[in-house]
This record gives C-alpha cells, sequence and structure tokens, in this order.
C-alpha cells in the first residue's frame, strides 16, 4: 500500500512541478513614481480590453464606527474643483458653509436645534446645487472608453476600478487622476441620505445582518469589530471636519497603488501614468498602528437572531492568521479538505450523506485579523442541535489526528491549486487580488511564490495547523427564532436639489473630449469562425473549440439544447445528479478519482440548456473525461440523496419567503408568467425513476460541446466520440425557446405585507412591443441604457440623485433572441428600493417618469458614447469565446456583426427619433407593480391609486 501511495505522490509532484512557473500573463512590473505612488503594472493581451483600478490604503479600520472611508467612495463620484460644476469659485461659499453647519450638528444636544441645523443645511445644499453638473464624472468616465465604473470600501482599502477600452487609456488615467487631487463634498446631504438607504438595504439582508454579528463579537476589541457602512449614531452626525482630515491623511500618493492589468502595452502607457497620476499629492507616508486580534479564552456562546422558523442553525468561530501570515496558506488547504468544488471533503461528506442539512467552512482573513468558522445546519425534522455538534467534533478529530489519506489530501492541494489558478484568469478578477495583496503590504510575487508553499505542504503540516486552529477556544454562534433590533431612520422634510445644471458640460469636460473624439470609433469585430473552431461531430453534435492563451486548465462543456423554460422539473434533476455516482463507483470514489486527476465535474441548467461541465489540466484531457463521463452513462440513484434534495428545496423555499430581494423577484415573474414562474413552476414527481427518466431522454437532444483548453480538436474529438455517446442524439432542439409572458390591458399593483422590512422593494413590470428589425432593437437597447443604465441614467440622477429617494434606481430590458425577433415580444423592468415611509412618493416619481419618459439632449449624447463603448468591450475573453460561437450560431449569425449594425444605428439616430421611440415603446403602456413592504409603514391609499392592489403572501410567489 504504502508503495502505491508513493507512486501516486510522485505523480501529483510531477504535475505540480509542471505548473510551477508563472505564466507571461500573470507577471506584474512593479515601480514608484516620484511622488511616491505605487505602480503595478499586468500585461495580458490575451484579453480583449484592460483594467484599472486605484487602491487606497483606507478603510473602515481606520475610522471604526465612522463611515467616513465608505462616505469617500460616495463623494469621489461628485467631482472635483473641475468637475461636475459651472462655477467653483460661486459653488464654494456654500460647500464651506455646509462643512461649518454639519460640524454644529455634530454637538447639538435638543431635537429643536439639530432640525433648524438641518433645514439650514438643506437650504445651503439647494442653493449650492444650482452650480452643480450631476454625474459629470461618470458621464466623463462613459465617453473616455470606461465600462463597469464602480468602488467598493472594504475594512482594509477603498479601490476605485473600471475596465476601459485600452485606445483610451490617456483619458483614463487623466480623468481617474483628477478625481484624487481636490475632490469636492458636492450635494454631500443628500448622498447622506442614499447611505442611509444603503444601510436600511444591508438591514434587510438577512445574511449580511447576521455577518455583522458574527464579526461584531469574533473582532470584538479591534475596529474589525464595526461595520463598514458605520452605525447608526455616526450617520447621523457626520463631521466634514474630519473627514477633510480623513482625506489629507490617506488620500496621498506615498499611500496608493495604481494597479493596470489586461490589454496594453506598458513603455506607450508608463509616461502617460507619470504625467498623470504623478500630480497626486505626496504625503506623509501613512503609519497604521497595528491591530492585535485578542485571543478567545475559553467557549462562549451569543445568540444571533434571525426572523426564519424551522431551520436551525449553528456556527463555530476560531482565531485564525491574517491575510497571508503564517499558518494562512495551511489553512486555506485545511479549508478545501473540508469543503472543495468536487464535494468531497469531509463537510461535504456529511452534506451529500445526508448526515445534515448543510456543513460548511469559512475563512475571513483580512490584513490584520482572521476568523475561521465552521457552520452548520442540522437536518430539518429529526436531528438536535447536539447530535449535530457531534459530527461536526468528529471531523475536526479526523483533521487533528490526520485520520485521512494521503491520496485525499494531494488530490485536494491539486484542486486548490487549479481553483486558485482558475480565479487569476479573468483581468477584472486578476486586478481585485492584486489590490487586496498589495493593500496587506505584500508584493505580487510573494501571492505568487505563496502557490509553491502549498505545493510543498505535507499531510503533517496540516495535522499541526488543524491542533493549533481547532482548540476549546471558540465562539458559539447558534440562530434563535426572532426578529432583529432595526435602526429606524426616518424620512426627512428636505428639499430636493433642482440640478439647474443636469444640461450643462464644465471647462473640464469640454477638453477632455475633445481629446477623446480624436480617437476612432470601430466596433472590434467578433469572427466566430475565424475566432473558434467549429467541428459537426455527429449530425446532431457539434463541437466549438478555442485555445487558451493563459494556464494548463481544460473546460468541456456539454450543453443539451433543453432547459427549464420548456422543463421546470430539470432544475430538481440538476441538483439530484450531483449527488450520484455510478453503479460501478459511489459519489466519494468517482469525485476523489477525478480530483487525483486535478479535475472536477458537475450539472447545472439554465433556461435553455442542461449542462456537463467537466474541467482539469491539458495533460490529464483524456483520463479526466473518460471518468467524468461514466456519469453520463451509468448514473445510479439513490432515494437518500433525493430525499436530501427536496428537504434542501424546502429549506430553500423558507429562506426565500423571508428574503425581500428574493420575493419581489418572485412576485415579478409571478406577475410575468404565471404559474410558469419559475419559483412556482411544477418541479414534477420527486420520484429518482422519473428524474432519471428525464435524464435519458435528454440525452437524446440535441447537443453543443464547447471546449477551451490545448489538446488539439483532434484528440477532443476522438475522445468525445470515445466517451460520450454522440451517436443517440436523436431529437433536433428547437433552442433558444423563451417563456410567454401575460400582458395587461390595465396598471395593476401586486403588494406583499413584510412587517420587519426597512425598505420596501419595487418592479415595475412594462409588457412592451414586438420588435421587427433590428434597429428597434437597437433602440430599445439604448433607452434601457438612457432610462436605467448606470450612474449618469435619468432614473439613477431623478431618483437617487436629485431626490435621494432609493440607494438601488436602475432598470432593465428583456429582450427576444435575435432568432425569435418578429414572433416574440419583449418587456421593460424598472427597479427600486427605498425606504418604507418614502415608498410612496418614490413610486410616484418613477411612474411619472415611465409615463413621460424626459427626453434630453445632452444625456442622449452621452449615452450615444456609452452605447458604443459598452459595444466594444463585449468582445468575448478566452474562456467565454466558445460560448459567444454557439450563441452566434444558434441564432443564426456569424459574429457580432450586429453590435457593427446597431453601433451605427444608434450614432446616426435623431433625438427626434429617439422620443418617439420611447413614447411608442413605453409611455402609455400597462405598469404593473410588483411591491414588498411594511404595510404599517406606507400609504396604502397612495398604491391603490396606482391600479387595482391584490394583496400576495408568500407563499402564493415561492412554492
Amino acid at each position: 500500500m504504502r508503495k502505491i501511495v508513493s507512486v501516486f505522490a510522485l505523480m501529483i509532484f510531477t504535475l505540480l512541478s509542471l505548473m510551477a512557473e508563472t505564466p507571461d500573463a500573470l507577471k506584474v512590473t512593479t515601480y514608484k513614481l516620484d511622488n511616491g505612488l505605487t505602480v503595478w503594472l499586468n500585461e495580458d493581451h490575451s484579453a480583449p480590453a484592460a483594467y484599472g483600478a486605484v487602491v487606497v490604503n483606507a478603510g473602515a479600520r481606520d475610522c471604526p464606527g465612522t463611515g467616513i472611508a465608505h462616505y469617500f467612495e460616495h463623494i469621489m463620484f461628485k467631482g472635483t474643483d473641475k468637475i461636475g460644476t459651472i462655477d467653483y469659485a460661486s459653488e464654494k461659499p456654500y460647500l464651506d458653509s455646509i462643512a461649518v453647519m454639519y460640524d454644529s450638528l455634530a454637538v447639538a444636544s435638543d431635537d429643536a436645534t439639530r432640525t433648524a441645523i438641518q433645514k439650514e443645511i438643506n437650504r445651503l445644499n439647494v442653493a449650492g446645487s444650482k452650480y452643480a453638473i450631476p454625474n459629470e464624472f461618470t458621464t466623463l468616465s462613459n465617453m473616455a472608453g470606461s465600462f463597469g465604473l464602480n468602488a467598493f470600501t472594504n475594512q482594509d482599502a477603498t479601490v476605485y476600478h473600471s475596465g476601459f477600452l485600452p485606445q483610451y487609456f490617456e483619458q483614463w488615467a487623466e480623468l481617474n487622476s483628477e478625481r484624487l487631487i481636490a475632490p469636492v463634498f458636492r450635494l454631500f446631504q443628500s448622498e447622506l441620505e442614499t447611505v442611509y438607504e444603503e444601510k436600511n438595504m444591508y438591514a434587510d439582508n438577512m445574511l449580511r445582518s447576521v455577518y455583522e454579528k458574527i464579526a461584531e463579537y469574533g473582532f470584538k476589541g479591534t475596529p474589525y469589530a464595526e461595520p463598514v457602512i458605520g452605525t447608526t449614531e455616526n450617520l447621523k452626525n457626520p463631521r466634514l471636519s474630519e473627514m477633510a482630515d480623513f482625506f489629507k491623511t490617506y488620500y496621498v500618493a506615498n499611500n496608493m497603488c495604481l494597479i493596470l492589468t489586461g490589454n496594453f502595452d506598458p513603455e506607450t502607457v508608463k509616461p502617460i501614468i507619470e504625467r498623470t497620476f504623478g500630480r497626486i499629492r505626496e504625503g506623509e507616508p501613512v503609519k497604521r498602528s497595528e491591530i492585535i486580534q485578542p485571543d478567545i479564552h475559553g467557549q462562549t456562546q451569543h445568540d444571533i437572531l434571525v426572523n426564519v422558523p424551522i431551520i436551525q442553525m449553528e456556527a463555530f468561530e476560531y482565531k485564525a492568521p491574517a491575510f497571508m501570515r503564517d499558518g494562512y496558506w495551511e489553512l486555506q488547504l485545511l479549508s478545501c479538505l473540508l469543503n472543495n468544488s468536487e464535494c468531497t471533503g469531509l463537510l461535504d461528506k456529511l452534506s451529500n450523506d445526508h448526515k445534515l442539512t448543510e456543513a460548511a467552512a469559512g475563512y475571513d482573513a483580512y490584513a490584520e485579523v482572521g476568523g475561521f468558522l465552521l457552520i452548520f445546519v442540522p437536518k430539518i425534522v429529526g436531528q438536535s442541535i447536539r447530535s449535530a455538534e457531534k459530527l461536526i467534533y468528529g471531523v475536526i478529530e479526523q483533521l487533528k489526528t490526520g485520520d485521512f489519506d494521503e491520496k485525499f489530501f494531494q488530490s485536494c492541494k491539486l484542486s486548490l491549486i487549479r481553483s486558485l489558478s482558475e480565479g487569476l484568469e479573468d483581468i477584472s478578477d486578476r486586478g481585485h487580488m492584486m489590490a487586496e495583496v498589495f493593500n496587506a503590504g505584500y508584493a505580487w510575487e510573494d501571492y505568487t511564490e505563496a502557490l509553491e508553499r502549498v505545493r510543498a505542504m505535507s499531510k503533517d503540516d496540516i495535522v499541526r495547523a488543524a491542533n493549533l486552529l481547532f482548540t476549546d477556544d471558540r465562539i458559539v454562534f447558534r440562530k434563535k427564532k426572532g426578529i432583529p433590533e432595526k435602526d429606524n431612520l426616518q424620512k426627512p422634510p428636505y428639499d430636493h436639489v433642482t440640478a439647474e445644471c443636469k444640461d450643462s458640460v464644465s471647462r473640464y469636460a469640454e477638453r477632455l473630449k475633445e481629446s477623446a473624439d480624436k480617437i476612432g470609433k470601430k466596433v472590434p469585430v467578433f469572427d466566430a469562425a475565424k475566432e473558434v473552431e467549429q467541428i459537426q461531430i455527429a449530425p446532431l453534435v457539434r463541437l466549438y473549440a478555442a485555445p487558451n492563451p493563459v494556464n494548463d486548465i481544460f473546460t468541456l462543456n456539454i450543453r443539451f439544447l433543453r432547459g427549464t423554460v420548456e422543463e421546470s422539473s430539470l432544475e430538481r434533476l440538476a441538483s439530484y445528479m450531483n449527488m450520484l455516482g455510478t453503479k460501478e463507483h459511489s459519489y466519494d470514489e468517482l469525485f476523489r478519482g477525478l480530483q487525483e486527476l486535478g479535475g472536477t465535474a458537475y450539472f447545472e441548467v439554465a433556461g435553455n440548456a442542461f449542462s456537463f461541465t467537466v474541467s482539469g489540466y491539458d495533460d490529464k484531457f483524456e483520463e479526466t473525461l473518460a471518468l467524468a463521463s461514466t456519469l453520463l452513462k451509468d448514473i445510479q440513484g439513490d432515494n437518500r440523496k433525493l430525499k436530501k434534495v427536496i428537504e434542501d428545496e424546502k429549506a430553500e423555499t423558507t429562506l426565500g419567503r423571508k428574503d425581500i430581494g428574493t420575493l419581489v423577484k418572485a412576485i415579478y415573474a409571478k406577475a410575468a408568467y404565471g404559474d410558469k414562474s419559475p419559483y412556482i413552476a411544477d418541479k414534477g414527481k420527486a420520484d429518482s425513476d422519473y428524474l432519471l427518466g428525464l435524464w435519458s431522454d435528454l440525452q437524446k437532444v440535441q447537443c453543443d460541446i464547447l471546449y477551451t483548453g490545448n489538446s488539439g480538436s483532434e484528440t477532443v474529438c476522438r475522445a468525445v466520440r470515445d466517451y460520450i455517446s454522440v451517436d443517440s442524439v436523436k431529437n433536433p432542439s428547437d433552442a433558444p425557446a423563451e417563456r410567454e409572458f401575460k400582458e395587461y390591458g390595465n396598471s395593476e399593483v401586486f403588494f406583499l405585507n413584510k412587517p420587519d422590512a426597512s425598505q420596501t422593494m419595487v418592479y415595475a413590470y412594462i409588457p412592451t412591443d414586438t420588435l421587427t428589425d433590428l434597429a428597434s432593437h437597437a433602440k430599445a437597447q439604448f433607452l434601457n441604457l438612457y432610462f436605467g443604465g448606470g450612474m449618469s441614467s435619468i432614473m439613477f440622477q431623478v431618483i437617487r440623485e436629485f431626490r435621494s429617494m432609493a440607494y438601488m434606481a436602475a432598470s432593465a430590458i428583456y429582450l427576444p433572441e435575435w432568432k425569435n425577433r418578429g414572433h416574440q415580444g419583449s418587456y421593460y423592468i424598472a427597479a427600486l428600493g427605498t425606504q418604507c415611509d418614502k415608498a410612496i412618493e418614490a413610486i410616484q416619481v418613477l411612474d411619472s417618469l415611465l409615463t413621460h419618459i424626459p427626453i434630453r439632449a445632452k444625456t442622449i449624447s452621452d449615452k450615444k458614447t456609452q452605447f458604443y463603448n459598452s459595444l466594444c468591450s463585449e468582445f468575448p475573453g478566452f474562456r467565454e469565446k466558445a460560448s459567444h460561437a454557439e450563441y452566434y450560431a444558434l441564432n443564426g449569425l456569424a459574429g457580432n456583426v450586429n453590435a457593427v449594425e446597431m453601433a451605427s444605428v444608434i450614432l446616426k439616430m435623431t433625438d427626434e427619433e429617439f422620443a418617439a421611440f420611447a413614447k411608442d415603446y413605453i409611455s402609455g403602456k400597462p405598469i404593473i407593480w410588483c411591491v414588498v413592504g411594511n404595510a404599517r409603514k406606507m400609504d396604502m391609499t397612495g398604491l391603490s391609486r396606482l391600479g387595482k392592489v391584490t394583496v400576495l403572501k408568500a407563499s402564493d410567489v415561492i412554492r
């Protein structure tokens, strides 16, 4: 036996050694500008575009409980002394006065004084807004080739990021450096109200609320115990003088890093970086005080209120190493031994064998603190917390005593390394990891070299780590049925800003636009025939194959072209099949065998396809596929596993009925699709023979095979024929199929009362016209971008920016697949999340906007550029090329030729043409309002004025 294990270990070591060299696509050049700003450049021409991020080493830990770091994230989108104003000299006195008033508000003790100060701030805010150009920074970003513009604040850092088209790098660098030089606290009172809305949204997010409680106790005694957004008391009493000091201290070049990944030329961008980001103020290097995470002494227990019946839940938390500190990588591998993508971990096994409803490990590692969680849910019926705890103790003991075999250990190591490699394929994901590494004080080489440590780890290392981690010193969190206390933020009696300059342009914007306009507009063409090899393996089986230029990991996706649109029970089938083994091998045997090869496999379903995906290493392609394919031919039913599937469905239903975001989506789905809504559609018999009969039928349906890797199409074709029954595929598919949706003669309201909600969630569903040609498709997509697509859209500006009525204010459009144009309708969704006592007013404003869509020439012009940039950015990365080629083939297209034509349509479209289209397409159509909120805090009479009200229960929309 020892000899067999040694041979296996040698095979694994050889495979890991082959992967040890860092690919060119992951190499990073690091240098510093004269002002101290760090630059990390990661050149990768396999990516179609580029990604840029500015990392500021300033997070919630640097201002615990105040929310200042998060405020700054919002403020940095408001412009500067040059961006977002028509006359900063005239605007500045109002802003200075507002800052003084906020400092007075922070020390005011009685309500009358506070109210008087807030009204004066509101007067100054409205007066100052006459000089403001709302969202000019966002508009300029869109104009300068950016897409996906956003930012995030966590405990350790604030990161401002976006993708961009490489030809616009000079404009991107100019704009993103300018924002850091002199940001202005513009429209602060309005933005403060938006932050209140964000806090309400988080309060209604059950999982986030639970996590904040775990952090509060788990990191007690450190700044990490405080929520990133800040406490309600601090949100009500912001001091702008403290925020100004925060900017002076932390927003200095020495405390920042510029990260670029993707498609750019380093020698071209370096002088531009020096000219633009070299302007940022150099300051004193920030010396963060060291945070010492207190030890946990003995066992303590805390109950967490969760308003969910029936389901029990418990978690153990242990003190753990911070990000990349000693012991961090050992715990990453230990986590993989507990849970992994192949579901072969020790905790996975408890769930797979239906000994628990769910069991998982979670490792939170920040720059200075860490916590390791073991979370478990007992079976809904017939299992106590105590008996569930014993099972978890058993797993802990296995790790501490090394009661797991060498094969399993080595295969988990391989699985972890594959997962880490896949996580660096996408340039934005890679950029986020680079930001985390920089923020924690490490070099990129520290991260890539640390992966070598994983390769070199032994089983003894993990046993040692387990004994250090799993002691009797821990915090126990137990779910208790109840409604958690929420802060009550009242709707303020403020006048909204007038936004008189919404159609104005700053002198800075004029200059930037002039330079951007010199860059020619040309949508990159994706020629599917050239980019992806396409081979007809059998009459109804087609292979789409694309190379992988980044690493040695392949993916093979077998897509049977029938999905939940045609057969809702396929959702249950996918869940069931992901728990099964074959006639010869149990689930554990089969998936551990895959793991030993560095591979994995899983089933999933979407609206139009039921998929089986296999991934692994190129040099083990045929062996991996041979083993995985036994699931296609010889899968073995197991009633015990089916029982687990049904129990999981019940748990998901219970949780969904308590989550406000899920509820509003379910109401909209019922309004749109009736009994065909995926939330209530009949999933068929809970019977193994019935489900496996569906699988037998599915394997006869037309299928596409999508491959990304480096084995060569001949090898792939031969392997597919050897291991997949392509000749049994006899039934053609009509994919892409589409759900029929309901139309209405009059506006109606579907309302669901949620007494514990802080927010009201609203979806406005509008069935619209059948679009018969490309021009109308293009105009419909443009209308969505214009009305509710991003921070410069009409809906965002009017509802959030000007009136502070919502944090979420956005729209989405459903257009039929190109193949189905002319005989399948379309519909429009406008969504907002707002405080309960603001709900009716917010809905009325949205109703007025939809009824009479404002036509603004400047916004139309700005959105045309954004529309063009979005089409350019849709060119697929290497892992998506095969799926794009399949999509075009199913719709009878040669590539993204539609994008080229749509760009032409929109760039030539007159304002009058667009106004006429918007009026015909949306204005005057019945609006179906889907609303979830607290009836006691809402004006229900006002709601009834929108249309006939139907009151629903959670069980009506989620079954």
